[in-house]
């Protein structure tokens, strides 16, 4: 869903209540900042064999900037959020969820996707590879180490950024009262949007779907931290770890 490269881990470390008369200084790396021009001349990562001169476009100038400047503001908001010290602390996985459903499962708009299009820019990512047949019924739960990346993995399989998110990650068992309730499988867009509008960025909502809530109940432990909703955090970071 975005490229990572910090590794995810969860160490103990001073709780400090982040207040707003705190500077947050992030890590320095390169990243996108905002300027008066058009937006073409942002540094917008493009697959290796697309070069600028390539780009081609039908829309204005105008919607052309409008639509690169809100694709620019969200990737710096991500990196803001992804870097941020008290991330876990402050469960800002949810915000992280509310800015990919803007670039990425807005109903109306999903604004890197048109930008993309727009701009004849094929984004493709490597993930886990869809399964061939239905899940077995009686598969209760499972995961997969690789989200997605940008760059070739291993044995991951190639395909368009639409695609992987609409394929099935894991399984999540469901608990029924009989007992025998089959595992149900997520995608990328469901999470993303599950939690942005089910858990108050976008929206808040009581009435939560129960492969979510199994979701937001896996914890991970090390030390004396525990981090709760890891593999809800681990499939909207995109990463293992």
């Amino acid at each position: 869903m975005c490229r990572l490269t910090a590794p995810f881990t969860h160490t103990a470390r001073e709780r400090v209540p982040y207040t707003s008369e705190q500077a947050y200084t992030p890590p320095p790396h390169p990243r996108v900042i905002v300027a008066n021009r058009p937006p073409v001349s942002h540094n917008i990562a493009l697959p290796r064999d697309v070069s600028r001169s390539q780009l081609q476009s039908d829309m204005t100038e105008e919607e052309r900037t409008a639509l690169g400047q809100a694709v620019v503001r969200n990737a710096n908001w991500l990196a803001l959020l992804m870097d941020h010290p008290q991330r876990e602390e402050l469960d800002l996985y949810l915000p992280i969820a509310g800015v990919l459903r803007v670039m990425l499962c807005d109903a109306e708009r999903p604004i890197l996707l048109a930008f993309a299009e727009d701009q004849k820019v094929p984004l493709r990512v490597w993930g886990p590879r869809p399964a061939r047949k239905p899940m077995h019924p009686a598969l209760l739960f499972s995961f997969n180490a690789l989200i997605c990346s940008w760059d070739q993995v291993g044995d991951a399989y190639e395909m368009s950024i639409e695609d992987f998110l609409d394929t099935p990650l894991a399984v999540a068992s469901i608990a029924t009262p009989d007992g025998q309730g089959a595992g149900s499988p997520y995608t990328p867009r469901q999470v993303i949007k599950w939690a942005a509008n089910k858990e108050g960025v976008a929206h808040f909502d009581l009435d939560k779907p129960a492969t979510l809530e199994n979701l937001s109940a896996t914890t991970y432990s090390r030390g004396d931290v525990t981090t709760r909703a890891i593999e809800l955090r681990r499939v909207i970071y995109g990463r293992t770890r």
